[in-house]
């Protein structure tokens, strides 16, 4: 057998996973490897005989699912059941990258709490990973958020971009999360390889935040004047509904890893009392991310 199969390869996420995947990975984009295409999906697992497979393929434009809800669950459910299922045939993990939009965002986000999305995706992705873990309970469902870094796009790069050419930028006020680097998220998704991980896992930077007060971290770490205009989801007037507060608690990660070496993805020093692995802060995560966009 050989390295990932890593579908959604080129995304955000998916190229951090990339970075440091074991040799012989690969990562085909979906004009090569579509998600919905069944068959071709078989044979691919049949000739590469890949150890996991990791999809980040998924319809994530959350309006776009709002006003096609056939498409994403077809998409992010039906899909991944159909992937998970040929997975499972074959004996390998599948780890399904997911959200926390599948809950509805009214503070800390557990593993254990019941499927309640307010949106259409958030409803796809639920269906996702119960099909998926449906197929095999040793498949592995990650859950994520407010992913930077990698990619073409991210909210970092969106601030930068205005605020270096002197345009308005409105900044949604009325939602907190955590803001996730894709390297730090990628590098634990390597550690719950690992630790023999299944089942519902959060992961995420440590720490939470508005989306205002993350464009007012990034404008002071650059020493740039930006001209923020806050506004609320209400105000944009977008066709689905977002969590309000939605952030995911980690412990349960940290408790399947405390035991491996650290990989280059948590502080240095923890608390006393503290064992084990944990997150580093959103903070930390973004000025590195910075350092690298030099914007």
């Amino acid at each position: 057998m050989t390295g990932w199969l890593v579908l959604g390869g080129r995304g955000r996420l998916g190229s951090a996973l990339m970075e440091i995947a074991p040799s012989g990975s690969e990562a085909p984009d979906s004009e090569t490897l579509n998600l919905c295409a069944t068959s071709a999906l078989a044979r691919k697992l049949d000739q590469m005989e890949p150890t996991r497979v990791i999809n980040c393929a998924a319809l994530t434009d959350v309006d776009q699912c709002e006003s096609d809800p056939e498409r994403a669950h077809e998409i992010n459910g039906v899909a991944v059941g159909r992937l998970a299922r040929a997975c499972a045939d074959r004996e390998i993990q599948l780890c399904q990258i997911s959200t926390d939009y599948v809950l509805s965002g009214d503070g800390l986000l557990h593993e254990e709490q019941a499927y309640d999305p307010v949106n259409c995706y958030g409803e796809s992705k639920a269906l996702g990973e119960q099909l998926c873990l449906e197929a095999s309970p040793d498949h592995l469902v990650a859950r994520v958020q407010w992913l930077f870094g990698g990619g073409s796009s991210d909210f970092i790069r969106f601030v930068c971009d205005r605020a270096l050419s002197n345009q308005v930028i409105p900044v949604i006020k009325d939602q907190v999360s955590i803001p996730s680097y894709t390297r730090d998220l990628a590098r634990w998704i390597r550690q719950l390889f690992k630790a023999q991980a299944n089942g519902i896992v959060h992961i995420a930077n440590a720490g939470e935040t508005s989306r205002w007060d993350q464009a007012l971290s990034i404008c002071e770490t650059l020493e740039i004047r930006a001209h923020l205009k806050p506004v609320t989801w209400t105000d944009l007037g977008r066709p689905a509904k977002r969590p309000r507060r939605s952030v995911l608690d980690t412990a349960h990660a940290v408790a399947l890893t405390g035991h491996l070496k650290t990989d280059c993805l948590t502080s240095e020093t923890a608390s006393p009392g503290r064992e084990g692995m944990h997150p580093r802060p959103w903070q930390s995560a973004q000025d590195e991310w910075l350092e690298q966009l030099k914007c």
